[in-house]
């Protein structure tokens, strides 16, 4: 409520209280003054004829009232509407103490309602800056405004030239260029969107001179990141030479890249450490650390005790490995900016963005300046996880550090968009500012997009194969398909389970020659899951020799092909694959869970098959009959020795059902071991057609329902092995 309402109350007050004391006009209390006209407190003109004690008690009630144009409104609720109009009223000169005791109640009135709005807008703008300062941390920029930055900040690339000119390095810095950690060439090159080949060499063994292929733009950024390194080198501008045929002819097909060296696969913690520590060793280490990932089956027998409580998760086993190479000072002193790369981006495929992080902060203090290449794995851990406030933050970081965003950042601001109409914009952005004239950078856009692209092809358009294949070139060029965007296409086709034009689709990648990996592998094998018939399915690809060629039995190929086996309830494929996956220690979990069923739930050995149930019946036909010499008892005489004792020990105080549970149980353990001293002696692929040929000849024939248990154990395929190391013996695992 405001001054001048309280004032227009208690003036009211005064009224009321002569009022209501009725009495005749002539024996009132006769006025000795006459009547003051008073102004309420927001009016700041005082009547020409008041005295000086109300203008005293004015003065002292006065404060600043703005007008209405400058009126602060943010103390508006604090008070009711004034009253514009000013309000007459009497004293009377003869009751002087309650005049005095009006004026002291008002002025006690103002000073509360005075100290009540300053500290009420105090605490109002204590709030609203409280409240701004937690709207800037859960600030969430949209894709205009990372848009926007990158198009301010990323360089406008021309066409791309091929050939464009020759660097001749100097003989002292042809090692630094080909052999260093942090100043490889190919890889400064990469950086800028550009290629870099060796040139066809006068004399052998000569790496001094190389060729750079790019735009114009990409070519000028590399040129000065190899100045930086060696300000010595000489660059010759390429003339374009006129075609001719002899000189295409004659020209030897061989292209100069750079060599990989064959990475071991075994567990990080039993990888032994490079005895001196140098950049390249350490990278190479580091590189030996992260190529491979265990299962769990291995991980179940070769896990250290001290690891044992995070064998579900080994990437912490690898990163307690770096942050201990970190921590030593001979191998912290050697550490590179590639190393620190190789850990980040396995991190990154891991989704472990607290340790993509960690990585970075121990870059910094060890003063490793960061690259465009460093920020770019940055912005992929943030667009897998979808936070645009972290993407924003982390560009901000790399356009401080003086770095310009590649084709790597846009490709990864295209994964972090999650709208198809957004994606498309951002390809023809792109386009416009002449970035995918670099091939690699085109198959990473491509490999975002042509999943959208196909479902409209199907869902819209209605193409077929040949059509689908004759619009992508329109739109990507002729250089599109790599084995990512192959992947891709494979699995919206299985997605639909449009076999055939899977079937149609390896043909052209065969031609295009680009040779399919595991994950096109277990992609197929995926898309015989979701067929109506996945078994009919599942017979038409694994007869396909090439295809029998390429299976291998890691963790999710087996895992996938026994989910098969069982659900089609097929004996011998389900023992292959569960025989070949345990002598590569790759057992998925789910097929050792309902292995283990067996030890819950035991039938008799000699009932029909036809009153029993599939998930009884199955893990007898994996394991096998127990009595029968397992190949690690056979090999090691020091365990039979032991399990002969065991049974005369307590052979005659168990029932017969306990002791064939131990016996499966071992059977289990044995079977899970087995990699530690058998491989498998033909390849998967061939095994897994007999398996699937055998089981179509059970199908056919209609006596096996009336067969026993022990029939069908010995009915089975058997799986020919051979020794590891020393031994060099060859068996039938029946």
């Amino acid at each position: 409520m405001c001054l001048g309402s309280r004032l227009i109350q208690s003036q009211r007050a005064v009224k009321l209280f002569y009022s209501n004391n009725v009495a005749p006009r002539h024996k009132r209390f006769p006025l000795q003054c006459p009547l003051v006209k008073s102004f309420c407190a927001t009016s700041r003109t005082t009547a020409p004829d008041q005295d000086a004690e109300n203008q005293n008690f004015l003065k002292a009630a006065d404060f600043a009232m703005h007008s209405p144009k400058s009126r602060d409104f943010n103390l508006k609720k604090r008070f009711t509407p004034e009253i514009r109009e000013p309000v007459r009223y009497s004293y009377i000169e003869s009751n002087d103490a309650a005049e005095e005791k009006q004026k002291e109640n008002l002025v006690k009135t103002i000073v509360t309602n005075l100290n009540s709005s300053a500290k009420y807008k105090s605490y109002c703008i204590e709030a609203r800056l409280q409240y701004h300062s937690f709207k800037k941390g859960l600030w969430k920029p949209d894709w205009h405004t990372i848009k926007n930055v990158l198009v301010r900040a990323s360089p406008t690339h021309g066409p791309r030239i091929d050939r464009a000119a020759r660097i001749i390095v100097s003989p002292a810095s042809t090692k630094i260029f080909t052999s260093s950690v942090d100043h490889f060439i190919f890889d400064i090159a990469g950086v800028h969107d550009c290629t870099v080949e060796l040139d066809s060499p006068e004399t052998p063994l000569d790496y001094s001179r190389f060729i750079v292929s790019g735009s114009s733009t990409a070519i000028r950024d590399t040129l000065r990141s190899i100045l930086k390194v060696d300000p010595y080198i000489k660059v010759i501008p390429i003339k374009p030479a006129p075609l001719c045929a002899e000189a295409t002819v004659d020209r030897k097909k061989i292209r100069h890249v750079p060599s990989e060296r064959r990475r071991p696969r075994i567990p990080a913690h039993m990888i032994p450490q490079p005895k001196i520590w140098t950049s390249i060793s350490l990278l190479e280490y580091i590189q030996d650390l992260t190529v491979y990932d265990p299962a769990s089956h291995l991980l179940r027998f070769l896990l250290p005790p001290s690891f044992a409580s995070i064998q579900s998760k080994y990437s912490l086993v690898i990163m307690e490995l770096i942050r201990k190479l970190l921590m030593d000072p001979e191998s912290q002193r050697v550490f590179s900016r590639s190393a620190f790369h190789r850990a980040m981006n396995y991190y990154v495929r891991k989704n472990r963005i607290d340790f993509v992080r960690e990585l970075f902060i121990n870059m910094e203090f060890l003063n490793i300046p960061p690259t465009t290449e460093t920020y770019n794995i940055m912005l992929t851990a943030s667009a897998v996880t979808g936070d645009f406030h972290n993407f924003h933050f982390i560009l901000h970081m790399m356009l401080k550090d003086g770095l310009t965003p590649n084709g790597k950042t846009w490709v990864a601001f295209i994964m972090l968009v999650p709208y198809r109409s957004v994606k498309h914009y951002l390809y023809e952005k792109m386009k416009q500012m002449g970035f995918l004239s670099h091939t690699r950078t085109l198959q990473h856009v491509a490999e975002q997009l042509i999943a959208d692209d196909l479902e409209k092809s199907l869902l819209c358009d209605n193409q077929d194969h040949d059509e689908f294949i004759k619009t992508i070139d329109l739109k990507y060029g002729p250089k599109w398909l790599s084995i990512d965007v192959a992947n891709r296409i494979l699995a919206v086709l299985g997605k639909y389970c449009l076999v055939d034009r899977v079937f149609q689709f390896l043909e052209f990648m065969e031609g295009q020659s680009q040779h399919p990996d595991a994950w096109t592998i277990n992609t197929l094998l995926h898309t015989c899951s979701l067929s109506p018939d996945p078994w009919a399915l599942i017979v038409d690809l694994v007869s396909v020799k090439k295809f029998q060629a390429l299976l291998q039995p890691d963790s999710e190929t087996c895992r996938i092909l026994f989910s098969l086996a069982w659900t089609s309830e097929k004996f011998n494929m389900a023992k292959v694959v569960w025989r070949y996956a345990c002598l590569s220690a790759s057992t998925p979990f789910t097929a050792r869970k309902r292995v283990a069923r067996i030890l819950t739930e035991t039938p008799s050995l000699t009932m029909e098959l036809n009153s029993l149930k599939w998930i009884n019946v199955a893990p007898i036909a994996i394991l096998g009959i127990p009595g029968e010499q397992h190949p690690m008892e056979a090999y090691s005489h020091a365990v039979n020795e032991n399990i002969d004792s065991k049974k005369l020990c307590q052979s005659n105080s168990r029932s017969s059902e306990e002791i064939l549970k131990d016996n499966f149980k071992r059977t289990i353990d044995l079977d899970l071991q087995i990699f530690k001293e058998w491989k498998p002696t033909w390849p998967f692929g061939h095994m897994l057609w007999r398996a699937i040929q055998r089981d179509n000849e059970l199908k056919a024939s209609k006596e096996l329902p009336s067969k026993n248990i022990i029939w069908l154990s010995n009915n089975l395929c058997s799986i020919p092995i051979s020794g590891r190391g020393e031994n060099r013996r060859k068996i039938i695992w029946h």
